[in-house]
């Protein structure tokens, strides 16, 4: 039985994720730049962050509406459900957002931020897959994610990450590190996601994609 000790400094880098082993998970093919998009993280104010979600979407609806919140938290978060600070109702319920969106609304790129890398992004991915909402989502460290399905596919490029940052999907298990690959996610099925770090702060930029997981992969030969 391993101690305290041998617990805190356990060096899990050497435990690399094979994902031709895994159906849940899939190499893109789509390269990005991950100092560039690390570059890019670190120029953003804290302010563009949501506080309740701690996430940031580049992407938006082309709706008006009268609660209709800043572009780049437009996105943040559940789409049925109102994240916040007090996210439950008085009979113990989630509350609902006022407005319902759905992924495939956010069909508008943020303009606030042409130019950048990440519009580049943007335009790499979306020009291989139909992508819609497209988000920096932060995990703090010894935080988990609730076990959950989403009603679309997800595609996660790491940007700050360790070993022991995971995803698990379906009962499969795996580490997407920082390297500039894009992991195509079936995030139809069950999954969670922690962060097992101590101090870092974990993000990933997290695209959703609309259609069918399998038929998209065998389109894309991946």
């Amino acid at each position: 039985m391993a101690r305290k000790a041998d617990v805190v400094n356990f060096d899990c880098s050497k435990y690399q994720t094979d994902f031709s082993m895994l159906r849940r998970f899939r190499k893109t093919g789509l390269q990005v730049d991950p100092a560039e998009l690390s570059s890019f993280l670190d120029s953003l104010p804290d302010d563009l962050w949501d506080p309740a979600t701690k996430q940031i979407c580049f992407t938006h609806t082309p709706l008006d509406y009268p609660s209709k919140a800043p572009l780049h938290f437009e996105g943040c978060g559940s789409l049925t459900y109102q994240w916040s600070f007090e996210p439950y109702n008085n009979k113990g319920a989630l509350k609902e957002r006022e407005v319902k969106l759905h992924e495939s609304q956010f069909t508008e790129f943020n303009k606030e931020f042409s130019g950048t890398y990440i519009e580049e992004v943007y335009k790499i991915v979306s020009a291989a897959f139909p992508v819609r909402r497209m988000r920096f989502m932060r995990l703090d460290p010894k935080k988990c994610m609730s076990y959950h399905t989403d009603n679309d596919l997800r595609i996660h490029y790491a940007v700050r990450t360790d070993p022991a940052c995971q995803m698990v999907i379906d009962s499969e298990v795996a580490h997407m590190p920082s390297d500039g690959e894009g992991y195509f996610c079936d995030t139809k099925y069950f999954h969670t996601a922690f962060n097992g770090t101590h101090k870092l702060k974990r993000v990933h930029l997290v695209f959703g994609v609309l259609g069918d997981f399998d038929e998209l992969c065998n389109a894309r030969g991946i």
